[in-house]
């Protein structure tokens, strides 16, 4: 049940991954962010898994018209992001892009809120499908290969995942020229957003 457990716990680390970094300067020329910025596909590359040979990726798609982003991770049983097995998606809505901030690391970021409308499941093979099923993963029983499945609310393993119309609050960053992006990490302030950035960068597709 390793796969089973790591996909879990990269819920909530669902953008992590190591990428390309930027300057800790607050002289960062990060762009101003709006969302016909944020608008279309973003992706990080693949990322493996030394510990059992493994690989997953994440992207996301925002939309401009309607103020929405669905953040997928993909996981891999084989180490250059081929064979999956299963894709996590969080599904958000009502984006709305607040303030330029400078992180104590230097970094200038621009937070956002948001709304969750969903988290879903969806096993990309019958083999683990089954393996799912066997588990009553999410406590359900019901896992079907290529169907995706609501997991909002759920307790999944040790992990409580988040309800539908809860409250989201993240951090992102985008260089000047606007070709990446890279969002907050797990640690949260008082207020509720990220104190740090992840190192992994999404590019634009």
């Amino acid at each position: 049940m390793k796969r089973c457990q790591l996909f879990i716990v990269l819920i909530v680390f669902i953008f992590s991954g190591c990428g390309n970094e930027v300057s800790t300067s607050t002289k960062d020329s990060s762009a101003t962010i709006t969302m016909a910025y944020l608008y279309g596909t973003w992706s990080e590359k693949c990322q493996y898994d030394s510990s059992d040979g493994s690989s997953y990726k994440t992207g996301a798609v925002f939309s401009d018209s309607a103020d929405n982003a669905t953040i997928s991770s993909s996981y891999y049983s084989g180490s250059i992001c081929n064979n999956d097995y299963v894709i996590v998606r969080q599904k958000i809505n009502t984006i709305s892009i607040g303030s330029k901030v400078t992180l104590s690391s230097g970094h200038i970021v621009t937070k956002y809120t948001a709304v969750i409308s969903d988290y879903t499941l969806e096993p990309t093979t019958s083999t683990y499908a089954s393996t799912l099923n066997s588990t009553s993963h999410c406590g359900l029983t019901s896992w079907t290969s290529g169907t995706e499945t609501s997991i909002a609310g759920l307790t999944c393993g040790s992990i409580t995942i988040s309800s539908a119309n809860d409250g989201f609050k993240d951090i992102v960053q985008m260089d000047s020229e606007r070709t990446f992006i890279r969002t907050g990490s797990s640690e949260v302030d008082s207020d509720g957003y990220p104190t740090s950035l992840y190192s992994n960068s999404y590019y634009k597709q």
